[in-house]
């Protein structure tokens, strides 16, 4: 009578745990977590990092190159009317008279060959038959004979037989209009007055040319300075 219960009670443990069992088949017994599940035991690949991109070194500024500066075409300067140069043109202005000439203007010359050196204005008029066709140094106005640059000419052999000087023109030894009649004597001892007594006195007297023995020097004084000056041959017929 005593073993009874025990034996009533098993099946119902059995049930009770069978129905546990089944219970928890049906559950779930993995705990959910947020993101993605990772199986046991794999090794968890951690996210390589971004690549750092380094932005591109900048490219050294190139600032354009000044373009050179143009420069203004050179225009030719333009000569003024009745200046422009000529192939006959002396190449500098002349300052010594004698022994020969003044400068590429010389003693003897053609009308033809004293007007191509460019030193003289074109011959005009006439004085009178042994002086003919009177003209002037570009240089000097030629309005006062023996002073002013007057050039005259006598067709035949003499050619270019006168050529006064002008203010700036000096002898080779070193005369010019304004020296003194000192200065002018000492530097040609041989020059006497040809019209007065007195050989020193002012007026007019000639004087041998150094290196030129068919030319003299027609020297002219007054208030004891030189005021006419003329390279001229001995034997010109043009005045006295």
């Amino acid at each position: 009578m005593g073993k009874a219960p025990t034996m009533r009670f098993l099946p119902v443990i059995g049930t009770l745990l069978a129905a546990a069992i089944v219970t928890a088949g049906c559950s779930d017994g993995v705990e959910r977590l947020d993101g993605a599940a990772t199986p046991i035991g794999a090794v968890s690949a951690s996210p390589s990092p971004a690549p750092s991109v380094t932005s591109p070194s900048s490219a050294p500024s190139s600032s354009p190159s000044p373009s050179p500066s143009e420069s203004p075409s050179k225009s030719p300067s333009k000569s003024p009317p009745g200046s422009s140069p000529t192939s006959s043109s002396p190449k500098s202005r002349p300052t010594v008279l004698g022994p020969n000439g003044l400068g590429a203007l010389k003693l003897g010359m053609s009308q033809k060959e004293a007007e191509a050196t460019g030193v003289l204005t074109a011959f005009k008029g006439k004085i009178n038959e042994g002086c003919n066709q009177p003209a002037h140094v570009r240089y000097a106005s030629g309005i006062n004979p023996g002073s002013d640059g007057m050039v005259y000419y006598s067709p035949g052999v003499l050619g270019i037989q006168i050529i006064d000087a002008y203010t700036g023109v000096r002898t080779p030894e070193g005369i010019t209009l304004g020296s003194s009649a000192k200065a002018m004597r000492r530097a040609y001892p041989d020059w006497r007055n040809a019209t007065e007594e007195d050989p020193t006195a002012d007026g007019r007297g000639y004087a041998e040319v150094a290196g030129n023995g068919k030319a003299r020097y027609r020297i002219v004084t007054a208030n004891g300075l030189v005021v006419e000056l003329t390279l001229q041959w001995v034997n010109q017929n043009c005045y006295e």
